[in-house]
Formats: C-alpha cells, sequence, structure tokens
C-alpha cells in the first residue's frame, strides 16, 4: 500500500486542484443563474456539445478520484509541504574541490524525510 500512495499522491494533488477550479466554476455558474438565467443555460448547452463534454467527463473522473483517495492521502504531509513553500528560496556559495579528490564531501542542508529511494 505504501508504493500506491508515492505514485498516487500526484495524481491526487492535481485531481484536488481541478476539482476546486470546477467548484469555483460551478460558483460563478451559479451566480450567472441567479443574474441572468438565458446566459446561464447558453453556458450550460455549450459544456454539453463539442470538445467542452470530454473534458467535462475529465473534470468529473478526476474530482471522484479526489474524494474517494482523501481517505489514504497523506493530508498533513501536503499542508506542511504547502506551509514551507514561501520560505523555499536558492542556496549560493563557492566550495573548492581538491584537485585529484574522490568522494569529497559538500555538505548540504534538506530534508532527507522527503527523499524517496
Amino acid at each position: 500500500m505504501e508504493k500506491l500512495t508515492i505514485w498516487l499522491t500526484p495524481i491526487w494533488i492535481l485531481a484536488v486542484g481541478v476539482t476546486a477550479g470546477a467548484l469555483v466554476l460551478a460558483a460563478l455558474w451559479g451566480l450567472t443563474y441567479l443574474i441572468n438565467r438565458k446566459a446561464a443555460l447558453a453556458i450550460s448547452g455549450a459544456i454539453s456539445e463539442g470538445v467542452l463534454r470530454p473534458i467535462s467527463y475529465v473534470v468529473v473522473a478526476l474530482a471522484a478520484l479526489a474524494v474517494l483517495a482523501s481517505p489514504a492521502m497523506p493530508w498533513s504531509d501536503v499542508i506542511a509541504s504547502l506551509q514551507r513553500l514561501p520560505e523555499v528560496q536558492p542556496i549560493q556559495g563557492e566550495v573548492e574541490v581538491p584537485p585529484r579528490t574522490k568522494d569529497f564531501e559538500i555538505a548540504a542542508g534538506f530534508r532527507s524525510s522527503e527523499l524517496q529511494a
């Protein structure tokens, strides 16, 4: 099950983003429906035909994946990673490597717990 979580997490994060975007679009459509029902019905018609129909099927499938996979996903790790995102910055420095040196060690600060084999 651990291997499943490793490769499914990035797909799940994408699915959560697509679902959030779909919810925003649905809220905007609801607002449009309250203001101008004719325009909202035209939007519904446009979504149900042409290239938008298969795209809407993909959005529904990703929303289902986001909901169904949520209990098995590492929520706390994803939230902690997002909280650290503003603190990310490039590291600059100079290291002098002596000539003809094998396996020269360089100090590097990173979170080893976030690396995978």
